[in-house]
């Protein structure tokens, strides 16, 4: 039985999740996650210092999930200067240490997650072009 496509979009606000989503999205038939919720847990508890539900618990998720699905995890990111320029175009605030410091704890994370990982840096390149990066990745590494 061929596991269910799943892309899941992390990364520090700013760095172009939502619209990779839509675009995504509007190129593919992959089934999708919300972003963020389940595997930014363990950054945003760190964060703001919440303890439920624990870092254990997510990744023994992770891991069980990973044996029913083919579960890729997209890490979008980009420079300080950049992230604050698109939340400012967005009407947005950011915080330069709150930042850095979400890239630091989702570089953490990283390192420890079940599932397939793909890192980009969406500084200098365009949706389509990240979006396009993505696809062909995803593709790649289900064949």
């Amino acid at each position: 039985m061929e596991k269910i496509k799943i892309i899941i979009l992390v990364g520090p606000d700013g760095a172009g999740k939502t619209t990779l989503k839509r675009e995504i999205e509007s190129r593919c038939n992959y089934k999708y996650f919300v972003i963020d919720r389940l595997t930014d847990s363990i950054v945003y508890n760190k964060l703001y210092n919440r303890t439920s539900p624990s870092e254990s618990q997510i990744l023994m998720f992770e891991y069980e999930f990973s044996l029913i699905a083919d579960v890729n995890l997209v890490y979008v990111y980009a420079d300080v200067d950049t992230l604050l320029e698109r939340l400012k175009y967005k009407n947005e605030s950011g915080d330069i240490a709150y930042l850095k410091k979400t890239m630091r704890l989702f570089d953490e994370y990283l390192k420890k997650t079940y599932f397939k990982k793909i890192k980009i840096n969406t500084c200098k390149l365009t949706i389509s072009d990240t979006a396009d990066i993505i696809i062909k990745t995803v593709d790649n590494k289900n064949e």
